[in-house]
């Protein structure tokens, strides 16, 4: 929960530079990310590879809308 506010208190610096579309795409890809990690290390859990390719093809979108 910090971490979303922290997140949130942050893009509304990122706010002038970018449209807001893209800035909450980036938070909530953000907030996959890091329940991504922190599920594989501490409860040490097994992703497929249909999550796999959906993970990275968000990664993917991500970079697209940031340009």
């Amino acid at each position: 929960m910090l971490l979303v506010l922290l997140a949130i208190l942050s893009s509304t610096e990122i706010l002038i530079c970018f449209k807001s579309s893209v800035v909450f795409s980036m938070i909530n890809i953000g907030i996959v990310s890091l329940s991504l990690i922190f599920g594989l290390f501490l409860y040490k859990k097994i992703i497929s590879k249909l999550n796999c390719l959906g993970i990275t093809l968000a990664f993917i979108a991500n970079i697209i809308l940031a340009q």
